[in-house]
């Protein structure tokens, strides 16, 4: 096999791999609610661990933490959502996503599973209200009778507030 018939067969197999992620959402919850975002921007799924406090953050911020050595930020979904906090229990964890290269932990309640939802199942974002929350969604995906809320991530880390701590020197 030559060098090209190679790089054509590796070229094939990542386009294969991409495909295998066109459609899928990693689910979790957040209250009541049933959040989704795009399996594609995930990187992994981590137990919640010790998180160090960045002062003069937004409330949403909730800090760094160490993660096999690369300092990443922390977002509390819940407060990001302006949803009441509770205690942290044993399902709470850090879901790792990287946007445009930069790596950020995402707060959730609770992990639920990966799901699959066709294009035709899929909504553009209701505008139901001028919410601070109502803005973070990208669309609604339905799955028989459940309605999950998909998360736009660019919105939800790159808004004003956010800005802050994720251009910030030697955090990311």
């Amino acid at each position: 096999m030559t060098t090209a018939e190679r790089r054509d067969l590796e070229d094939e197999y990542l386009d294969d791999e991409e495909d295998t992620l066109l459609g899928r959402y990693l689910t979790f919850s957040i209250e009541n609610r049933v959040c989704g975002i795009e399996v594609r921007d995930v990187i992994e799924i981590v137990g919640l661990p010790v998180v160090t406090e960045v002062p003069d953050m937004p409330e949403f911020v909730r800090g760094i933490i160490n993660l096999r050595g690369k300092v990443i930020p922390v977002l509390d979904m819940r407060r990001r959502f302006l949803i009441a906090s509770r205690d942290y229990d044993d399902r709470t964890c850090v879901v790792i996503v990287s946007l445009e290269g930069r790596l950020t932990g995402l707060i959730v309640d609770q992990v639920r599973e990966v799901v699959k939802i066709s294009e035709d199942n899929l909504e553009g974002s209701p505008r139901v209200g001028e919410g601070e929350s109502s803005k973070f969604l990208k669309q609604v995906g339905k799955i028989g009778e459940s309605v999950i809320l998909i998360l736009d991530l660019e919105r939800i880390l790159n808004h004003k507030d956010a800005e802050r701590l994720l251009e910030t020197q030697g955090i990311n």
